[in-house]
C-alpha cells in the first residue's frame, strides 16, 4: 500500500520502480546515480559513460554455447560405451557426473517448452517486485472498496515508471 500511497501523494509525477523499490525519494537538479542508470545505452553513450554488465535480454546461454555443450553430452556418452563395467567403474562414475552436471545447466538455462532464458537485472527485478505489490493492493481495495478500486485501475500507471494519473486534480491524505 505504500506505494500507492506514495503515487497518490504525488500526482502526474512518475517514480521509477527502482525508486519505489529502494524506498528513495526523487531528486530535482544534477543527474544523481539512480538517473545515471536509467539511461539507455545510447544517451549514456552520447553522455560519455558506458554501461557495463548483463542486459536483460541476454541469454544465460547462448545458441553456441548450447551447441558446444549438447555436443559434449554425446562424445562423454560415446565414451562411456566403450567403457567395460568391470574395468573401468570411476571414469564411468566420473563421466555420468559431468553428464548430470551439463544437464542440470541446461535446464537451468532453458524455460518452458525449451526458450532461453534470460537474466533479470536489478531494474527488472524491481518492476515485477513494485507491480506485484501495487497488484495486490489493488486486490484488497478492490475487496473493502469497489468504487476506489476502479479509480485506481483507471489511473495508476504501473511497469517500469509508476505514477498516479487522475483525469481531475485530487487531493489525497495517507496515514
Amino acid at each position: 500500500m505504500s506505494y500507492i500511497a506514495r503515487l497518490l501523494s504525488h500526482p502526474r509525477m512518475e517514480f521509477h520502480s527502482l525508486d519505489l523499490a529502494q524506498d528513495r525519494a526523487i531528486t530535482e537538479g544534477p543527474a544523481n546515480h539512480d538517473q545515471l542508470a536509467r539511461l539507455l545505452p545510447d544517451e549514456a553513450s552520447a553522455n560519455g559513460l558506458t554501461v557495463e554488465g548483463l542486459n536483460v535480454d541476454d541469454a544465460m546461454l547462448d545458441d553456441r554455447a548450447r551447441r558446444e555443450l549438447r555436443e559434449r553430452i554425446e562424445w562423454l556418452r560415446k565414451q562411456r560405451e566403450t567403457l567395460r563395467p568391470s574395468d573401468q567403474q570411476k571414469q564411468m562414475t566420473e563421466i555420468d557426473d559431468e553428464i548430470a552436471q551439463i544437464e542440470a545447466a541446461l535446464r537451468t538455462a532453458t524455460g518452458l517448452g525449451g526458450r532461453r532464458r534470460t537474466f533479470n537485472s536489478s531494474t527488472e527485478s524491481a518492476r515485477k517486485s513494485v507491480s506485484r505489490n501495487i497488484h495486490r493492493s489493488l486486490k484488497i481495495i478492490g475487496d473493502f472498496h469497489p468504487q476506489l478500486h476502479r479509480h485506481l485501475e483507471t489511473c495508476l500507471r504501473i511497469g517500469s515508471f509508476c505514477s498516479y494519473d487522475p483525469d481531475s486534480t485530487m487531493k489525497w491524505t495517507s496515514t
